[in-house]
């Protein structure tokens, strides 16, 4: 009975699925045993708070339906906050160099499973840290559609010995699209990314050496990191002011969530 469950219980074998990619996830990201994947699905993981080195953190039950949203109102539960209104899951991956504050509607599990497929090196340290969103400070109140941004910008690419090199980008219709100017000042596309099919990091490898300390790295969600052809993590912009990084940050965030940024009336039910 114990060898033949998922048949005689009509067990969902896509279920099944997920829970063997979710020990091979723990095993890899040096998470705890697999004792703490159950049946259901579920993954319990630590998830700390300001900082991973001030000692708190919060065990949480990755449920595949929660979101990062729903997950701040959990650890502050637990943590008994008393002021976490401005707070936000942030995943924080490559050693510490890249986070991103995760959105309210984003689902956590798909979140972790999505570090299995990086090398080793690469999700060693990750970790999700709940603290106040102050990446976004600035730029939340400038995000109001309809907007878009036109600039020229420093930009390396994900290939072998890329370096830095000035081209014009922009985020319009929902896409991030990179010109070349020729000789008679005419700008032509020479590549554009669609936001929805991006996952962008604030921050960038250290081996990169960005011109500037304000950088976006940006992957895509279905090409796989670390190739022979594409050997560097993401694609990288780097920002020569805050005034304008502060301007793609709002151009992006509408771009992806529009009017939906902000999570509104968080309260913790008993």
């Amino acid at each position: 009975m114990i060898s033949n469950y998922p048949y005689l219980f009509n067990v969902d074998m896509e279920e099944l699925d997920k829970e063997k990619r979710l020990l091979d996830v723990l095993e890899k990201i040096n998470y705890p045993t697999p004792s703490t994947v159950k049946r259901s699905g579920d993954v319990r993981m630590w998830c700390y708070i300001e900082t991973r080195t001030c000692g708190k953190c919060v065990s949480i039950s990755l449920h595949p339906s929660l979101t990062a949203g729903e997950a701040v109102l959990l650890v502050a539960k637990e943590a008994n906050l008393q002021e976490f209104q401005n707070m936000l899951i942030h995943e924080v991956v490559l050693g510490e160099t890249l986070e991103r504050p995760v959105h309210f509607s984003e689902k956590l599990l798909d979140l972790t499973l999505r570090w299995g497929s990086w090398q080793d090196a690469d999700r060693h340290n990750n970790y999700l840290l709940l603290k106040e969103n102050k990446l976004y400070a600035d730029a939340v109140p400038c995000a109001i559609p309809p907007l878009s941004i036109f600039s020229e910008i420093q930009f390396s690419e994900n290939k072998p010995k890329s370096k830095f090199s000035k081209l014009l980008f922009s985020v319009s219709n929902a896409s991030i699209t990179c010109y070349k100017e020729d000789k008679s000042g005419q700008s032509s596309e020479i590549s554009a990314w669609p936001v929805e099919d991006l996952i962008w990091y604030i921050g960038c490898e250290k081996k990169r050496n960005p011109p500037h300390p304000l950088n976006l790295t940006f992957i895509d969600k279905d090409e796989p990191l670390r190739t022979k052809e594409a050997p560097l993590f993401g694609r990288v912009l780097s920002f020569s002011s805050r005034e304008l990084f502060t301007k793609w940050l709002a151009a992006l965030l509408v771009a992806e969530y529009g009017t939906n940024i902000v999570q509104n009336n968080l309260v913790i039910l008993d």
